[in-house]
């Protein structure tokens, strides 16, 4: 802290990008008083703080209840959705707003678990195409799976001695070769969850589905088994991205130690709990190379060791980031690499 309106930020080593710290949505001030009794592993728990912060943008919370409504106030101290097509243009249609959409790096994607998902096995004893398609900088050219191969997949699975049993399903040894398959409870993914899950059974592979509450999906609570971290299921399906137009945090969460165990209460980006050395010492290189065409070259790697070469996540699509402003609301930008709320301090009312 050098006064109440300037700080120092120290960096660990060299950092190539470092204007990362208090910019974008993802990376807020957070006022310490608020968080005071709430170090790191007890984060989840700092209710009040978590869905009543102290604003520093234009607009501060008055209430909010999750999945529910959110009212806010304009800050006088500061100076100066997931919907199917038809849905979106049903609500445009009322007349009240104009919905609004672009795209950026916001993927739709297969998480496969590498660990055995049942949940009654002893902590530590489980068994064990682009991730970041934006900017096109760090885009690999990673084009393998647009291509759907049901014959090529009936083979590999014939090579690995999964035959087809009486019931028309795969087995091996007399284990069959069943899947559950889990996400947020969502009509655009429980559309992907029904297609998915027939072109699995023409490869004679058995799937059962599971849909999740949103709310309970994607909660925080480490008590909750059914947890998007936690993954009691073989497979699941969600979208993510990252703040800004530098995945070189995001791609870092995929290494053996960002995997959600006890002692973090479950917290961890690497759900798949995938752990390769040799992806652990390459994305340790994006902090020690400034040179942005080599950055990319990395983040390529990087982004094909968890797709292409391992099938660790399977992408499905770049999602269009949809939104919609109101007839009576002006100065509305859509920005998709930062919050829609990035210049909220230039709306104003269009008078009708």
């Amino acid at each position: 802290m050098i006064d109440d309106l300037a700080v120092t930020v120290h960096f660990d080593q060299p950092t190539p990008t470092p204007c990362g710290p208090f910019t974008g949505g993802q990376a807020p001030i957070i006022q310490a008083a608020q968080v005071a009794d709430f170090p790191r592993p007890k984060a989840p728990e700092c209710t009040d703080a978590n869905v009543m912060p102290v604003g520093t943008g234009p607009f501060r919370v008055d209430d909010f209840r999750p999945n529910d409504v959110i009212s806010l106030s304009a800050n006088s101290t500061m100076p100066g959705t997931c919907s199917a097509p038809d849905v979106i243009s049903k609500m445009e249609a009322v007349g009240k707003g104009v919905a609004l959409s672009a795209f950026d790096r916001l993927v739709e994607r297969i998480e496969m678990n590498l660990t055995d998902p049942s949940p009654s096995l002893p902590e530590g004893e489980r068994a064990t195409c682009n991730l970041v398609p934006a900017p096109a900088a760090f885009a690999s050219d990673n084009t393998g799976c647009l291509m759907q191969d049901i014959e090529g997949t009936k083979a590999l699975l014939e090579e690995a001695g999964r035959s087809i049993d009486s019931n028309g399903m795969r087995d091996k040894d007399g284990k069959k070769l069943s899947l559950l398959y889990q996400t947020s409870t969502n009509a655009v993914r429980q559309d992907f969850q029904t297609l998915i899950k027939q072109w699995w059974g023409e490869t004679g592979v058995e799937t059962g589905l599971r849909k999740i509450s949103a709310s309970v999906f994607f909660g925080s609570d480490p008590g909750s088994p059914d947890t998007f971290p936690k993954v009691y299921a073989d497979v699941e399906i969600y979208a993510n991205n990252f703040d800004g137009t530098d995945p070189q945090s995001y791609l870092a969460g995929y290494t053996c130690n960002r995997a959600p165990r006890r002692e973090t209460q479950r917290q961890g980006e690497n759900i798949n709990r995938f752990c390769d050395p040799a992806y652990d010492e390459l994305v340790k290189e994006p902090g020690r190379t400034a040179d942005l065409g080599k950055r990319g070259e990395i983040a390529k790697k990087l982004n094909d060791m968890l797709t292409k070469d391992s099938y660790v996540i399977v992408p499905l699509v770049d999602h269009g980031r949809v939104s919609a402003r109101s007839n009576t609301l002006g100065g509305v930008a859509l920005n998709t690499w930062d919050t829609e709320l990035w210049n909220a301090a230039d709306f104003y009312r269009i008078k009708e």
